[in-house]
Parts: C-alpha cells; sequence; structure tokens
C-alpha cells in the first residue's frame, strides 16, 4: 500500500510523512535537481542529483512521475527536475508527498487500489496566529486560504471521488 499526503501546507505534509515513517511506513525519496540547501537531508527528504543524472532516470523508465518547474536560485531563474521513484507497493507499505498530477500518474501506474490518499487540510487557529504573528500576516494567510483559488481543496477532492471513485481521507489541523 502506498499513502500519498498532499495539500497546500507543505509543512504539514512533511509532519505527516514523518509520523507514516515513524509507524514503519518506506518514503519514496524523490529525485531533484534543486540545490542542496541548509536543513535538507540527501537520501532522506531528498535524492539531489545532477540534470545529466535526473535525464537517465528517465530514460530508463525509473520514474512514475516527473515535472519541470521554474524556482528562483541563488538570484537567478532556473528551470528545476522532480520527481518520484517507482516502487513495489507489494513489497512493503511506502508513503510520500505527491501533487496532483503526481497523484494520477500513481493511480495510473499502481492502481487506485494500491494507494490511501490522505488530504492534509490546514485550518488556521486564529488565535495561535494572533499571538505568535502581527495583524497583516494573519490576514496574509487568510487570503491565501480563503480568496485564492485552492488546487488541492474541495475541487480536488471531488476530482479523485469522481474520476476514480476514490475518497481522500481528511487530516484536519
Amino acid at each position: 500500500m502506498i499513502h500519498i499526503y498532499f495539500g497546500k501546507d507543505n509543512r504539514k505534509n512533511h509532519i505527516q510523512l514523518r509520523k507514516a515513517i515513524e509507524r514503519g511506513l518506506k518514503p519514496i525519496i524523490p529525485y531533484t535537481t534543486l540545490p542542496f540547501q541548509e536543513g535538507d537531508v540527501d537520501n532522506m527528504d531528498y535524492h539531489f542529483v545532477t540534470p545529466e543524472t535526473f535525464k537517465e532516470l528517465i530514460d530508463s523508465g525509473k520514474l512514475v512521475t516527473y515535472h519541470t518547474y521554474e524556482a528562483i536560485v541563488d538570484g537567478e531563474k532556473k528551470t528545476l527536475l522532480y520527481g518520484a521513484p517507482k516502487v513495489d507497493p507489494d513489497n512493503g507499505d511506502y508513503a510520500c508527498i505527491l501533487d496532483l498530477i503526481g497523484i494520477e500518474e500513481f493511480i495510473v501506474t499502481y492502481g487506485k487500489e494500491k494507494l490511501m490518499l490522505f488530504y492534509v487540510n490546514m485550518t488556521p487557529d486564529r488565535n495561535a496566529l494572533s499571538a505568535q504573528q502581527d495583524t497583516s500576516e494573519l490576514a496574509r494567510i487568510e487570503r491565501s486560504l480563503f480568496e485564492e483559488p485552492d488546487i488541492f481543496g474541495l475541487p480536488a477532492l471531488q476530482y479523485f471521488q469522481n474520476k476514480y471513485q476514490i475518497s481522500p481521507q481528511v487530516i484536519k489541523y
């Protein structure tokens, strides 16, 4: 079985992933060309690889899903690569964090019966935020949660329910 965590707050997703690993699930460690950053643990958070190595992974069929994205690295806009490796879900239980495209590719590759989806729903605690941050930060967080379109929220849950008859479990914060 593969446990997949997804949601708008990547920190909360990582908390859930670490809890799953503590329960004995094996992590699916993604590959990235993102430069190593302070606090990252190679072969735990990511497998940090060169673009050439990433291309070899694609060519050899070792990735279930991969994509490019733009980011500012050392003041320069760079195109980076990110991908999740194939695993054998019949050889143990796994856990990972994916975006919606990755989830769909896992469904197509492994079948929905081998997956458990967990939507990590971040609900701000107004009292805790007010105590720790100024009002403008609270307003920014609320705007991002309630005014901007949320591709991870209700539309995503409905999409997976309608297309694949999968009902992700919701983990509330």
